[in-house]
């Protein structure tokens, strides 16, 4: 099913996901993108440009780069993270370690008449309005002890504070060793040093995320039942759906850590030619 954009993003973008070869029983493309449309995955891939931008913004306002960094930066950054590249690799990886029955128990979950219900939910809780409507329901949906219990198993059922968590420290990462590239060589920290600084307020972060997750799963799923939710969690604690979760992000992880390391090599061919330019003019 559509995981909420928030609880997507396992992007381990310093590691290596194991990529297998297409062998005899790897998916079919056509079932490899039935399977990424029904889950909404395409959708949320097309929403990872955006959500990068977003981030260097942020970045900015602590980090005060020129305007002609920023330019360059906010450019390379999108040739970098193109939403069609990413789903290309996606769907590579998929194909290469999911099977046609793999794919098809999958699919079997997602169109039923509770997987898509639930896909409905997920993609009407991400829109504006029904975000700050969640903020405004937070007291009364979290005064629920039960229900909360229940969204926290969901929680570690569908890996979504683990993936959030990875997602939101490695995207700090490679945005702060995108910012450095214009810094002279002997100034820039090292990758381990942006690490150790990045990592310091993890637990922190974790805490906060998870919350966030937890308010989210509350609101998205008000209207399921604690059955409904219990059937959810048998899926996607079971073996086709443990298989299908990780597979899913480490194909995203992947695609994420390519496109993470084609802007520094971008960012650091574009400091070279502005320098040339620079001592040439």
């Amino acid at each position: 099913m559509a995981r909420i954009l928030t609880a997507l993003f396992a992007v381990a973008l310093f590691l290596q996901p194991a990529l297998g070869a297409a062998g005899d029983n790897a998916a079919d493309m056509q079932l490899v993108q039935m399977l990424m449309r029904k889950s909404g995955l395409d959708k949320q891939l097309e929403q990872i440009p955006a959500a990068v931008q977003a981030g260097i913004d942020q970045a900015q306002q602590q980090k005060g780069l020129s305007s002609d960094d920023m330019a360059a930066l906010k450019r390379l950054s999108a040739l970098a993270f193109d939403a069609k590249a990413l789903n290309d690799a996606v769907r590579t990886h998929v194909q290469a370690n999911l099977s046609g029955k793999d794919i098809e128990a999958a699919l079997v979950w997602l169109g039923s008449p509770l997987g898509e219900r639930i896909t409905g939910l997920e993609e009407a809780a991400s829109t504006p309005p029904a975000v700050a409507e969640m903020q405004s329901m937070a007291g009364r949906l979290a005064g629920d002890k039960a229900r909360v219990e229940k969204m926290k198993k969901l929680d570690v059922a569908v890996q979504a504070t683990e993936s959030n968590v990875r997602m939101v420290l490695n995207m700090q990462v490679v945005i702060t060793v995108a910012m450095t590239v214009s810094m002279e060589p002997d100034q820039q920290p090292s990758v381990d040093d942006i690490l150790h600084e990045v990592n310091k307020n993890s637990a922190l972060l974790r805490s906060m995320l998870e919350q966030q997750i937890l308010l989210s799963f509350l609101y998205a799923y008000r209207s399921l039942t604690d059955a409904e939710l219990d059937r959810y969690i048998a899926f996607a604690e079971s073996a086709a759906g443990k298989k299908y979760q990780m597979v899913t992000i480490e194909a995203v992880s992947g695609a994420m850590a390519d496109a993470g390391r084609k802007l520094g090599s971008l960012l650091g061919e574009d400091m070279k030619n502005r320098k040339k330019k620079s001592k040439e003019a």
